[in-house]
């Protein structure tokens, strides 16, 4: 009994640590995209995202995410405002990949 990770969770970890790097390469690229896409759209109030050029801190994130090559990798993570709570909630209830959740700690998000 302890905090000792088993043969098979160590085996599994190291298997994912060797893909990590391209996993979180392609989830900031996707989350740029994807943000210039929402930053763009006529429902869309506000997209809150580090990459973007109208974000409050983007001169702070573009010194501090630096990826390996000396790009910017802004995160994976970002949010987006519409007009109303009503057209929130239908947006999230038509999305497939992820469900509502209250909390960034859920492993549904």
């Amino acid at each position: 009994v302890g905090a000792v990770a088993s043969p098979l969770e160590c085996w599994l970890t190291l298997r994912g640590l060797r893909t990590l790097h391209l996993r979180v390469e392609r989830q900031c690229q996707t989350s740029m995209k994807l943000a210039e896409y929402l930053n763009g759209h006529k429902d869309v109030v506000k997209c809150h995202y580090p990459g973007l050029d109208s974000h409050p801190q983007h001169e702070v994130a573009k010194r501090q995410m630096i990826g390996p090559q000396n790009n910017s990798t802004y995160g994976g993570m970002l949010s987006f405002e519409v007009e109303s709570e009503s057209w929130a909630m239908a947006v999230a209830g038509a999305v497939r990949v992820i469900r509502r959740a209250t909390s960034l700690g859920g492993t549904e998000t």
